[in-house]
């Protein structure tokens, strides 16, 4: 079994113009570590995206 990574990391995507991706959120237990930038400016979000990250140790 590979070993999990530690510490933080970050996950992000671009999406094309006419391609919206939906996301998931979880409103539960948001901690506020979810961001959205609209080409100038980052802006935090009031809940968590859930993106699920597959990294591969090589």
């Amino acid at each position: 079994m590979e070993p999990e990574a530690s510490g933080d990391f970050y996950v992000g995507f671009f999406h094309l113009e006419n391609y919206r991706p939906t996301l998931g959120i979880d409103t539960t237990f948001a901690d506020g570590r979810s961001f959205e930038v609209d080409g100038a400016y980052w802006e935090q979000q009031a809940s968590d995206y859930m993106i699920r990250a597959v990294v591969v140790h090589r």
